[in-house]
């Protein structure tokens, strides 16, 4: 495959999509910070959004969304399911993966047939925040690893790298060496084309 950045003279724009792991950890200027001048990193995160279209904080709904597509990226990266993991959302889950197939079509129809990458959020360790660890293991990082197969996207897996409690300042939302392993996975998996 011809490497991604073979054409010195473009800037790649990377979309960063996902929720306040995105918006709020910092991880996406890190990541542009390890991909150097050649890459242009985009911060499309939304607190609180979720993957669930019959949710009331669905991702395809919110401004980040269409500014994403507006962008006109090269390369996406796609974090969301954090806020899934939500009990109270158990009558929509059954919905997860196809919802996250509509999103995935939304962005690989745009013109400019962008490279897309689907990361495995990170784990959660604690359930203060109306999120829970059990549905985040059992039901979202099986049904992304899915998601990944059906649609031959290639696979981030920021769940496994940010294995270790100490990586979160709440037990959800990283914290700086959290945000930077973040960085590092993405670097990885995009300086690999």
């Amino acid at each position: 495959m011809e490497k991604i950045n073979s054409d010195l003279s473009q800037q790649f724009r990377v979309a960063c999509v996902g929720d306040s792991i995105t918006e709020m950890s910092r991880y996406p200027t890190f990541a542009s910070e390890l991909l150097g001048s050649k890459y242009l990193v985009g911060n499309f995160g939304v607190c609180g959004s979720q993957v669930l279209l019959g949710s009331n904080c669905s991702y395809i709904y919110s401004i980040a969304y269409k500014s994403a597509k507006e962008f006109e990226p090269h390369l996406i990266v796609i974090m969301l399911g954090t806020n899934d993991a939500c009990p109270s959302l158990e009558e929509h889950q059954i919905n997860f993966i196809e919802d996250y197939l509509t999103l995935l079509q939304a962005f690989e129809s745009l013109t400019n047939k962008p490279k897309i990458w689907i990361a495995k959020p990170p784990p959660i360790f604690i359930e203060d925040l109306w999120l829970s660890g059990k549905v985040m293991d059992k039901i979202v990082i099986p049904a992304i690893e899915q998601i990944s197969k059906r649609a031959k996207l290639p696979l981030i897996d920021v769940y496994s790298a940010l294995a270790h409690e100490g990586y979160f300042f709440d037990g959800v939302h990283p914290n700086e060496e959290g945000a930077r392993a973040i960085a590092n996975v993405v670097y990885k998996a995009l300086s690999a084309l």
